[in-house]
């Protein structure tokens, strides 16, 4: 009879755990829940866009990261997003997602329109570095901002946008976190086995449960 149940409950688990394992999910701005340079950062709710850590993330079901990345005058490698930037411990986290095994990150070059082209050898060599480094990531995308322009050919996957656009709507004014609390239910119910659905604050109204703590 034990036997019986075992079977039972298995044959309901295994196909509801089997399409949980095939959805595709994904955040965009990925490296914004860490603090930006502190005299910014009374406006960084314009620019932060998760607030869980990229190993949170991941225990979520997240396998596709967006990493923006600049460059200070010394050379050394930042996570920014727009005016933003972040300090962030690049070696551990590719490290971790490596040691993963199964993940994407798509790399981006956040540039400003008066940079013009003077980072862009430093990420295209960067870029280079770490795909070299960590192989069980796959990098995708290699364009840099302001203009979109490819700087790296990395091919992509199929993606689709969970979140507001910004730039290509002016009447809208940059709120992540009242965009997503407002239309993340909504985008939840797209999600699908087919493309990575890019969130922002993924886990507002979200149809999985997590524990945060607050930030």
């Amino acid at each position: 009879m034990k036997i019986i149940k075992c079977l039972f409950v298995f044959s309901i688990l295994i196909p509801t755990i089997y399409a949980q394992e095939q959805i595709k999910l994904g955040t965009h701005n990925s490296l914004t829940y860490l603090p930006p340079q502190w005299y910014f950062r009374w406006l960084n709710f314009t620019s932060k866009c998760q607030n869980l850590t990229i190993e949170e993330q991941y225990d979520f079901g997240v396998r596709y990261f967006d990493f923006r990345i600049k460059f200070t005058r010394k050379g050394k490698v930042r996570a920014g997003h727009g005016i933003m930037t972040y300090k962030a411990d690049f070696d551990s986290i590719y490290n971790f997602l490596n040691k993963k095994g199964d993940c994407y990150i798509n790399i981006v070059l956040e540039n400003f329109p008066w940079q013009k082209d003077k980072k862009d050898s430093l990420f295209v060599r960067y870029v280079k570095e770490i795909i070299q480094k960590y192989p069980q990531i796959r990098f995708v995308g290699g364009e840099k901002k302001r203009p979109w322009t490819q700087l790296i050919p990395l091919g992509n996957t199929g993606v689709k946008a969970c979140f507001e656009f910004y730039e290509r709507d002016k009447k809208k004014f940059p709120r992540p976190r009242y965009y997503a609390r407002k239309k993340n239910e909504q985008y939840w119910k797209e999600v699908d086995t087919v493309a990575f659905s890019l969130f922002d604050f993924i886990e507002l109204n979200s149809n999985k449960e997590i524990s945060t703590r607050k930030k």
